[in-house]
């Protein structure tokens, strides 16, 4: 049986994501978060386990944990994020404090590298792993209402998968990312983006759902995309066309 860990799956696309992967019949999934106790049903063959992802010693104790019990984790999702949106705008860089930009990077970025750095060597020392790294079209364009942090953190997700696809050939390791667009989550509940204004934006006409991205993760984790290595896979309904 695998072992896949996603972090930051209580809510939004992280738990879309535990939800859809708990449904592969060899598949054990491990998810995380801040608070002691998840808040959230979970499906039988789900653990959870409490971890602040912008701390490394955090990280460092769970992947042990992790691996005390199941001595190896073949898949990892970096999926926990934060983002501070404004209701119709996005903040001006004048307008960021340094502890917010320090925020968002370390949960959104440095989380992300924390998670590879800890794995990595279990996943080589198997021959066999999937990295998954979800990062966001603001990456791609700049953003609408995202401020520069958290784009620059997405676009540093991007700038991660690439280098590790790299780094890591002959490892019998896959490395890639996602790039959602418009998802409806309550990360972006604020925003009052609705499927009105995905009619207008967005040539699918919708915007999207959690299991839109979990279908990408779970295609991204199977013997079918073996050779897909370093991508980016755009997910947004073609609102961002590359």
């Amino acid at each position: 049986m695998k072992v896949a860990l996603v972090t930051g799956g209580t809510r939004g696309i992280g738990l879309s994501i535990v939800e859809l992967l708990a449904q592969e019949a060899n598949l054990r999934v491990i998810t995380c978060g801040t608070k002691p106790q998840p808040g959230v049903e979970f499906p039988e063959q789900v653990e959870y386990v409490q971890c602040d992802i912008s701390h490394s010693n955090s990280v460092t104790a769970m992947i042990d944990q992790i691996i005390a019990v199941h001595s190896k984790i073949d898949i990892l999702v970096n999926n926990a994020g934060i983002s501070h949106v404004k209701p119709n705008g996005r903040f001006l860089i004048e307008d960021l404090e340094e502890q917010t930009w320090h925020q968002v990077l370390n949960t959104n970025l440095s989380g992300a590298f924390y998670t590879c750095k800890q794995v990595i060597p279990h996943m080589k020392k198997n021959r066999y792993g999937r990295i998954i790294n979800i990062s966001s079209a603001s990456a791609r364009f700049g953003g609408i209402l995202a401020s520069v942090d958290y784009i620059s953190s997405k676009a540093g997700l991007i700038g991660l998968t690439k280098g590790l696809a790299y780094e890591l050939r002959g490892c019998g390791i896959t490395v890639n990312s996602v790039a959602p667009g418009r998802i409806d989550t309550d990360m972006i509940a604020d925003a009052k983006l609705s499927d009105e204004w995905a009619e207008q934006h967005v040539p699918l006409g919708r915007l999207g759902r959690g299991e839109d991205i979990a279908g990408a993760v779970l295609f991204l984790i199977s013997k079918h995309a073996d050779y897909v290595h370093g991508a980016t896979l755009d997910c947004n309904g073609g609102w961002v066309i590359t």
